[in-house]
């Protein structure tokens, strides 16, 4: 963000929220009621459509399944909003998005017996907008493979917001929501 300029209250939350980062990861991998079995990678390149003889699509499924697990059932449709659709996109879209996806939800867990109160989707993805790695917390050993990981990443990214038309108009955008929804104070302290 540095490299990009103009989001000095983004970059001071960042810094202050640096020290904080395990008790977050900690605080959003604790069961959440309505946990089901996730992909773990919902993005585009991961839907297989068939289409029918006019080229319109009548089936779609999700591909490459190794990172399934029983997660929080705002995992993966946050992922897929956050990194399949651009900003301009998702935002004046998300409300819509959310509330067909918490209706099938909901109509999911009732027709199953759950019953009870319905399923809030903007808080959770909210909540989850920040980041998406809650697999990757290590200690011990794995910390050290962690960290290179991660500046790999890092400098990776550091890269494509050059180099990627795509990749500076969506990492924008979700630090510019998570500052709209005051997540993210304009002041930048936490």
């Amino acid at each position: 963000m540095k490299k990009v300029g103009g989001y000095e209250s983004s970059i001071t939350w960042a810094e202050s929220t640096k020290s904080k980062l395990r008790e977050i990861f900690e605080k959003q991998m604790e069961p959440c009621k309505h946990q089901v079995i996730c992909h773990g990678d919902a993005w585009n390149n991961n839907l297989l459509f068939k289409y029918d003889e006019d080229g319109v699509p009548v089936e779609v499924m999700l591909v490459d399944l190794q990172l399934c697990r029983r997660e929080s059932f705002a995992v993966d449709l946050n992922y897929f909003l956050y990194t399949s659709l651009t900003g301009d996109v998702r935002k004046p879209n998300l409300d819509a998005l959310l509330e067909t996806y918490r209706g099938h939800f909901n109509g999911v867990v009732e027709a199953g017996g759950a019953g009870g109160e319905g399923a809030s989707v903007r808080s959770k993805c909210l909540a989850d907008g920040a980041g998406d790695v809650p697999e990757f917390v290590a200690s011990g050993d794995g910390a050290d493979d962690l960290e290179r990981v991660l500046a790999d990443c890092r400098a990776k990214s550091l890269e494509m917001v050059d180099t990627n038309p795509l990749m500076r108009p969506r990492f924008l955008s979700v630090f510019d929501e998570l500052t709209e929804a005051g997540l993210i104070p304009a002041s930048g302290a936490p």
